[in-house]
């Protein structure tokens, strides 16, 4: 009967009507990116039809293509001289049209890039709730007496609350109380396991003019996912994330290390960005994300040359072993 009901399905996808797949591929002026090759990978095609296409993109940077693909396509975008574009899992079931900014490589550098996978014991842990911390973007620790840092950029603090729900059921939670692991166990020492909790993470300059921007554009289904530069303006004095940023991709800018005349302008600053890819909060205090530090004063540039990572981490570092080879740009 399984076997009946799979050849039933995989004959409603064959026979499915065809769809016209249109993209429009741009860079971030809006400007047609003419030659890009577009990559269409088709998820149970029509029989005797190849699963993989490539299609150039014309001089107003569009694509067009009949798909018989009731189970969806995924995307991928080439260009030299530009950052790839991946979109997974894109539905088949009705005429598709996309527009996508393809991003410039335009001035690759090298920064101080530190990752943070968030897992419990790999993540950023702040050494306590509800007390603020001071950071240091270029060493990538707390200051004294918690880390080895040395210049502050910002100060965080993280806070928690419990919902009064739980993750697991019930049945479940009476279940667990009488394994031998769990049964001498407090329930606050249960909440900390199955306990659903609010969480929050503020994050504020420490320098006067230093600053912090809003969530920035975010291309999650390109490699650079971030405009290339910091801006120049829209700096605010405060950030908060919240669990709703689980699982989450986004990032946002900061001016740090700020210096000014004696009529308060600025006339040197250091710039960073923090990404999530995606963010991740742990209730035991942990945050998961990826920060990057230009150390160079006033370059605003933070595209990332992935080669080139001027922080390198010991084998004491807690997050030594889960360093990628290339962080993103």
């Amino acid at each position: 009967m399984r076997f009946i009901l799979i050849v039933a399905l995989s004959a409603h996808w064959l026979l499915a009507d065809d769809i016209q797949v249109a993209m429009r591929i741009v860079d971030e002026k809006g400007q047609p990116v003419e030659k890009a090759n577009v990559n269409l990978y088709l998820a149970f095609p029509k029989a005797k039809e190849p699963i993989s296409r490539d299609i150039l993109t014309n001089f107003r940077g569009l694509i067009s293509s009949p798909v018989r693909t009731k189970a969806g396509f995924h995307v991928f975008i080439k260009k030299e001289g530009y950052y790839d574009s991946d979109l997974l899992d894109q539905p088949g079931d009705k005429n598709y049209y996309q527009e996508i900014i393809l991003a410039r490589k335009v001035n690759p550098t090298a920064l101080y890039a530190k990752f943070y996978p968030g897992w419990k014991n790999s993540g950023l842990k702040f050494p306590r709730f509800d007390e603020w911390f001071q950071y240091d973007l270029k060493v990538g620790d707390w200051l004294p007496p918690e880390g080895k840092g040395e210049t502050a950029d910002v100060r965080m603090k993280f806070n928690r609350e419990f919902k009064g729900e739980w993750h697991i059921t019930e049945r479940d939670y009476q279940d667990f109380r009488q394994q031998p692991e769990f049964i001498n166990q407090t329930e606050e020492q249960l909440k900390e396991l199955w306990g659903a909790w609010e969480m929050r993470i503020e994050i504020q300059p420490v320098d006067k003019k230093g600053g912090i921007t809003k969530i920035a554009p975010f291309l999650s289904y390109s490699q650079l996912k971030m405009p290339h530069e910091a801006p120049e303006f829209g700096y605010q004095k405060n950030c908060l994330l919240t669990s709703v940023i689980v699982n989450q991709e986004g990032g946002f800018f900061i001016r740090s290390r700020v210096v000014t005349d004696n009529n308060g302008r600025i006339v040197s600053a250091n710039y960073s960005k923090i990404a999530g890819f995606p963010f991740s909060l742990h209730n035991s205090g942990v945050w998961g994300f990826v920060h990057y530090f230009n150390p160079t004063a006033n370059d605003r540039n933070l595209e990332f040359e992935t080669t080139k990572n001027l922080y390198q981490p010991t084998n004491k570092d807690p997050s030594f072993r889960f360093q990628p080879p290339q962080l993103p740009p």
